[in-house]
């Protein structure tokens, strides 16, 4: 029988992972405090405080999603001891996999995840700091960030439902 998102929620915090709710979709337009429209991303945190709010508290997670059942799965990788190679694709020759493969760096016993995108989340245990690079397409998320978790799913610009996929359980 297929978990719900509130459950996979507790089973990630059980493995010590801080978790947190996302958004699925973008919220609908809003005016700030300063009379601006704004418009929050799918995967932005649904709840004030984000990631920095992340906990492995199963009554707050039970809250969370019973008020939010669809929420994606967020982790905060700082809080959690994580390290998380961020494989980007973009297309044509911007793929980082090429760039990872050249790394020789070995991968066994990582949690790994298909992105909505096609890209490729490899979980390790460990703390650093996140970084960016834009020409390998490989980012580094650690300390400072976060990422979604399968079985959660987002719509993209054209309402189309894509979802993150576990690829093996480490």
């Amino acid at each position: 029988m297929k978990k719900s998102l509130m459950e996979e929620a507790i089973q990630y915090a059980e493995r010590g992972w801080f978790v947190f709710p996302c958004r699925p979709i973008a919220s609908k337009p809003f005016l700030t405090a300063k009379g601006k429209e704004k418009i929050l991303p799918p995967k932005s945190p649904i709840y004030k405080g984000g990631f920095k709010n992340a906990t492995t508290d199963k009554k707050q997670i039970e809250e969370w999603w019973k008020r939010t059942p669809n929420a994606a799965i967020g982790v905060s990788c700082g809080a959690s001891n994580l390290i998380v190679v961020d494989i980007d694709v973009h297309g044509g020759n911007r793929s980082g996999f090429d760039n990872w493969m050249n790394l020789k760096v070995s991968d066994e016993g990582a949690f790994h995840s298909i992105t909505p995108s096609g890209g490729l989340h490899i979980i390790f245990k460990g703390l650093t700091n996140s970084y960016a690079n834009v020409k390998s397409n490989i980012d580094i998320r650690s300390k400072g960030a976060y990422i979604l978790l399968p079985p959660s799913f987002i719509y993209d610009e054209n309402g189309n439902k894509k979802y993150y996929t576990k690829i093996d359980e480490k």
